[in-house]
């Protein structure tokens, strides 16, 4: 007997058709689950095993409380060193202390950048420092090594710096080209003979909403489904949007330049 496990349900949303998939409520019913035969040796085998690796636990005392601890602590502490170094330091600490199972990287990566702007020397998150890393991404490993094998920290400061300026200089020189990537089309948009007072709208929202279908125009314009879709039809003619998906439904349409000038020296290779 299969077993139901859900419906299709269609509604509609800003003037467009919406598929949902509801699943039934748990646990599976009709028929309900089963638990026996190898299915039942598995969990059994898995709750045997859950119970030694607590009594393991117990066996082996452990010093990420402690370390962790540290961390907090030389973070808020002032010490003398340039908040820039001491972020250096802090995330070499962070990948070595390696407090979780999966995603330190990513989470050591991100805290340099929320400690720049929790030291005021960022207003917003803007600093990807990643990017960097990912360029170098041999270098990056060595200079780790080092560090937690022979205390060399002087090396890795030094390309942690490099990296910070590198980027930061990018980013700056990319938001100028972007800035005077939408001043042209501003002035393309206004000298195009089918732009209405909504196309105009639409496109100033662009910058922050590059990629848009006909329900979000709608959203972002408050305005009735013809009028977002006219708007669209506008941008397409005047060469700012383009149609990304291929699909004669559920389209959305790419502010394509934008989009390939925040791209531009974003890849690793």
């Amino acid at each position: 007997m299969q077993r139901q496990t859900g419906r299709n349900e269609r509604t509609h949303f800003g003037g467009e058709e919406v598929a949902a998939f509801v699943p039934e409520p748990l646990p599976p019913q009709n028929p309900p689950l089963t638990l026996d035969g190898a299915l039942l040796k598995r969990l059994h085998r898995a709750e045997d095993a859950l119970r030694r690796l607590d009594l393991a636990g117990e066996m082996v005392p452990s010093l990420l409380p402690e370390l962790l601890s540290a961390l907090e602590k030389y973070i808020h502490h002032e010490n003398g060193l340039p908040p820039l170094v001491r972020a250096g330091l802090l995330h070499v600490q962070f990948e070595t202390i390696h407090p979780y199972l999966d995603g330190n990287g990513r989470i050591g990566r991100l805290l340099v950048t929320l400690l720049l702007e929790h030291w005021k020397l960022l207003t917003k998150p803007l600093l990807y420092l990643s990017l960097f890393l990912k360029r170098h991404r041999t270098e990056y490993y060595r200079l780790l090594n080092a560090v937690r094998k022979e205390g060399e920290w002087e090396p890795w400061i030094d390309f942690f710096l490099n990296g910070v300026a590198t980027i930061s200089e990018e980013a700056t020189n990319s938001a100028r080209d972007l800035f005077a990537l939408v001043a042209t089309d501003r002035e393309r948009v206004l000298s195009h003979d089918a732009t209405s007072v909504a196309a105009i709208r639409l496109f100033e929202a662009l910058p922050r909403h590059p990629i848009v279908s006909v329900a979000t125009a709608m959203r972002l314009l408050q305005t009735s489904k013809p009028t977002a879709t006219r708007a669209i039809e506008a941008l397409i003619d005047a060469d700012v949007l383009q149609e990304s998906t291929g699909k004669k439904r559920d389209r959305s349409f790419a502010y394509h330049r934008y989009l390939e000038r925040l791209r531009d020296g974003t890849e690793t290779g």
